[in-house]
């Protein structure tokens, strides 16, 4: 009998060991999701000023899975499961100039120098490299091939086409286009217009720990699809932002099922305020 109650006191110890050992561990995740977002944030405006062009931070909340997301929308686990909330940062390369089917054009920028180029269109799909093209304007990207194809459009009219435009041997204006990855071979993709303010990213794409997530909900996408509401925080080379406030949510296990959250706050003068403690 003594031994039986000894050994129910050292289960109900280590029971209460394991349950400490994972919360701390969560608590350690919860603060460096926080901290590594708010130096991200700093690292954003610091580029915007050194590069002297617009830097962009998009948050998203990635869904894997989604075709069955829509049933289990009221089950936390599973969409928490199929969850990746990712950010990145970006920089501006140009303004779009040219949209045409899968073709986005700039003909101001030298695209061919700053991208690996090809001669057709066969050749930029058989590369099957991809990359994602950041529309910085509209806070979304497209899935593009890694390679920019020439486009001769002496037809060609554009506000923006007016001056500084780069003319082939023949005279005509020549415009470096990305082509983008159609749908049907899983690519992701926004509208583009002319004036448009895209980018590449210039930081790795980095990703919060789990259950950690932006926003405070877990709603997908009326499709099901990656999460709609991609939040943007603009820092210009000025040093001064476009600004907001980015939540992170954490979603706690049961029995104590509820959530917790802290927010970090981008001003207009470009201030990056430190994250306020988990709530």
């Amino acid at each position: 009998m003594e031994l039986m109650a000894v050994m129910a006191v050292m289960a109900l110890l280590a029971t209460l060991g394991v349950t400490s050992y994972f919360s701390a561990i969560r608590g350690m995740n919860k603060r460096r999701a926080a901290d590594n977002v708010h130096k991200t944030l700093v690292t954003a405006r610091q580029r915007a000023c050194v590069d002297a062009a617009q830097t962009q931070v998009l948050f998203f909340n990635v869904w894997s899975g989604a075709e069955k997301l829509p049933q289990n929308a009221g089950d936390d686990t599973k969409m928490l499961k199929a969850l990746a909330p990712s950010y990145v940062v970006c920089k501006a390369l140009g303004r779009v100039t040219f949209v045409q089917g899968d073709l986005i054009g700039d003909e101001f920028t030298p695209l061919d120098s700053l991208i690996g180029t090809a001669r057709s269109l066969s050749e930029v799909k058989s590369s099957h490299g991809r990359m994602r093209l950041f529309n910085l304007t509209r806070g979304d990207w497209s899935d593009v091939y890694t390679k920019v194809i020439p486009d001769v459009g002496p037809e060609i009219s554009s506000p923006l086409a007016m001056t500084g435009a780069r003319l082939n041997q023949a005279g005509d204006m020549m415009i470096w286009c990305f082509v983008k990855a159609s749908a049907a071979s899983g690519g992701h993709n926004v509208p583009w217009e002319p004036g448009d303010i895209y980018g590449i990213e210039v930081t790795p794409l980095a990703a919060l720990p789990q259950n950690v997530f932006f926003g405070g909900n877990l709603a997908p996408s009326a499709n099901g699809g990656p999460d709609s509401r991609v939040q943007t925080i603009r820092f210009f080379p000025d040093g001064g932002a476009e600004g907001g406030s980015v939540m992170l949510t954490s979603k706690e296990p049961t029995p104590w099922s509820f959530k917790r959250f802290t927010s970090i706050t981008v001003g207009s003068d470009g201030k990056v305020s430190p994250p306020d403690p988990w709530q």
